[in-house]
């Protein structure tokens, strides 16, 4: 191998001192193009509209999970009941208010909201400083 060209084949090395490497081991071994299937029954797996060779295995797997689950008669309940208890944590989910007599409260500290709540009304505190009353006088409430 020489080290000035270090992906000449070592198989061509009287080509490549002469400075024509091969040819052929400069090219890679798969094109990366999906191969034609031939029509007189050639000995290539693969189907015609493009698909992997144990694709029809893959589907028999994914049916077979499909009726166990649909055999199941407990899923959809399962599947009801968190659907539940997630939107009642959402909804009594209290740790975003602050103590509001505590004088001394950490202002930079983080509010816990919710992603789906910041998504529904986007104007939600970020930091509890947003959450403190700075003026408690309105003129408008008289």
């Amino acid at each position: 191998m020489n080290l000035a060209d270090p992906w000449s084949s070592t198989t061509g090395s009287s080509d490549s001192n002469n400075g024509n490497p091969n040819a052929a081991s400069l090219q890679f071994e798969d094109n990366f193009e999906p191969t034609v299937v031939h029509s007189n029954g050639g000995d290539n797996q693969q189907p015609r509209d493009g698909r992997l060779p144990d694709s029809d295995s893959y589907l028999a797997a994914l049916e077979r999970r499909l009726r166990r689950i649909r055999s199941n008669p407990t899923v959809l309940q399962q599947l009801a009941e968190r659907r539940e208890a997630c939107m009642q944590h959402l909804l009594s989910d209290n740790s975003s208010t602050p103590a509001r007599g505590n004088p001394e409260l950490d202002l930079d500290e983080p509010v816990n909201n919710h992603e789906l709540l910041r998504f529904i009304r986007p104007e939600q505190a970020l930091s509890v400083a947003e959450l403190v009353h700075l003026v408690k006088y309105d003129h408008l409430e008289q």
